[in-house]
């Protein structure tokens, strides 16, 4: 289970070779000995831990101290999708998740750029998904150090290789491939669509990296649904 009821979760991403939205939950009797262990390792003059800023050797200190604390950690990973598509198809179902999970607290580390979207995009989650009485706030880093833990974890997730391994005991099988999510339910639109006659037999011939060569002419630039189809829309 990604969220347990009455958890608060602590939210970050990555933009590194992909786009990696992470979440770290603990329940709300574990969040103070966590944030005060968190802190403990900040060195003098430090406000907040930030990962791609340490050196290889204090990643490894600090990943073996996020791994003893009693936290549940879970990514949402997207590629080959821009930012502005890869953001909000993983933070609305991170928001669904925590919805489904009675998650009490939603923190996500603000970004100004970002924060009015994302606030949209929770509202109308939870308006969709709901009801729920979940808060949802930004915040700036220093300020909840659990958030640190999403940090850690993206980036190794980005980076890769042993870094993957190493927060293993953090995330365990909690990580959702989002572009898995998104084929299928392409498949499963124009699977529908030619069951009710709206697509030509024809379908576009994808390469061996699952891009599509070609488009049927009827289908590109289409803004609307065909007149008759009760609304569906590809």
């Amino acid at each position: 289970m990604t969220f347990r009821h009455d958890d608060r979760v602590y939210v970050d991403e990555s933009k590194a070779r992909g786009y990696y939205v992470v979440a770290t939950a603990s329940a709300i009797s574990d969040v103070r000995a966590s944030e005060r262990a968190l802190r403990d390792l900040l060195k003098p003059g430090q406000r907040r831990l930030h990962f791609k800023s340490e050196s290889d050797s204090r990643r490894r200190q600090i990943l073996s101290r996020m791994c003893a604390l009693d936290v549940r950690v879970s990514v949402w990973l997207v590629r080959q999708r821009s930012d502005k598509e890869a953001r909000p198809l993983s933070l609305a179902a991170l928001t669904e998740d925590a919805v489904l999970g009675g998650v009490a607290k939603l923190v996500i580390e603000r970004d100004a750029s970002l924060e009015r979207a994302d606030r949209r995009l929770i509202a109308e989650t939870i308006r969709r998904v709901g009801p729920a009485e979940m808060q949802y706030l930004h915040v700036a880093p220093h300020e909840h150090p659990l958030l640190w833990v999403s940090d850690a974890v993206a980036w190794c997730y980005s980076n890769g290789g042993d870094w993957v391994r190493r927060v293993e005991a953090l995330v365990g099988p909690r990580v959702t491939r989002m572009e898995k999510h998104v084929s299928l339910a392409r498949h499963t639109v124009r699977k529908t669509a030619r069951l009710r006659g709206l697509l030509p037999a024809v379908l576009p011939v994808y390469s061996a990296h699952g891009r599509a060569k070609a488009e049927p002419a009827s289908l590109r630039g289409t803004t609307k649904p065909p007149e008759g189809s009760g609304g569906f829309m590809l």
